[in-house]
């Protein structure tokens, strides 16, 4: 399905694979869960690309989808490698608010 698509190309390095296939999945009524949205999240992560990690959280909220651990560690990471430190922080915070354990990033 489109999750295991999602993941081999974040896997492949294929980033804007990954999204595409994202975005397919609402063209083609298919439900976009977390697990959707944290495969492209770790894309995002793998490239540095905090901004769009950063999108990709938002859209997950407009779509009333609770973030996870591995969305927000791996939002964070992204941002840590684009040398957004604040906004790592900033994410950091949020967690205990949302009600998720703090992961020990390693």
């Amino acid at each position: 399905g489109f999750n295991a698509a999602i993941s081999a190309c974040e896997k492949g390095l294929a980033w804007e694979q990954s999204l595409s296939f994202l975005a397919s999945m609402r063209l083609a009524w298919v439900t976009q869960d977390p697990i959707s949205f944290n495969s492209a999240l770790s894309a995002c992560e793998q490239i540095a690309n905090w901004e769009l990690a950063q999108v990709l959280l938002g859209q997950m909220r407009a779509a009333r989808l609770a973030s996870d651990v591995v969305s927000c560690t791996t939002s964070m990471a992204a941002c840590a490698q684009g040398l957004q430190w604040a906004l790592a922080f900033c994410l950091l915070g949020h967690m205990p608010l949302q009600k998720l354990q703090i992961a020990r990033l390693s």
